[in-house]
């Protein structure tokens, strides 16, 4: 399992956008749109934004994607950011791994791929202060918001 928080700009390794740099873009916008509520704000924000990730970050494919948009939030939003990779998707597991990004109190926690969504579903009812969100995931109701 990793874990790891990123939090000043310097510690940001060189990321990889390939051929998704459209969508990851847009991905990335609107995180930080749904987490403001559309509110504007400036690069030097303090928005903290944490990811769940089950594969792999370098797996070139979908985790690495996402976490691809992660750093781009972070770059292009000024957030600090934190993620955990490599979780076997199993629901309790994924539960235990989304309730400790959730111990720096985040302002959002995005849960990336539809093995997530019961997970993200019970934790999101328990922090009802943090928005969630899961990625191509199958959930329903307010919370967690689905992409």
């Amino acid at each position: 399992m990793g874990k790891f928080w990123i939090t000043a700009p310097e510690a940001l390794p060189y990321a990889r956008v390939t051929e998704g740099e459209n969508t990851v873009h847009k991905l990335a916008t609107f995180c930080v749109l749904l987490m403001t509520g559309g509110a504007a704000f400036t690069l030097d924000s303090d928005l903290d934004n944490a990811m769940l990730l089950p594969g792999r970050i370098d797996d070139n494919g979908f985790m690495e994607a996402g976490y691809n948009g992660l750093l781009r939030i972070q770059r292009e939003f000024g957030a600090r950011v934190s993620y955990i990779d490599g979780i076997n998707p199993e629901r309790d597991l994924l539960a235990e791994a989304l309730r400790e990004l959730t111990e720096r109190k985040p302002d959002m926690v995005i849960a990336h791929g539809g093995q997530n969504s019961e997970a993200a579903q019970i934790v999101a009812a328990e922090y009802p202060d943090i928005r969630f969100v899961v990625v191509q995931g199958h959930v329903t109701g307010p919370e967690p918001v689905q992409l």
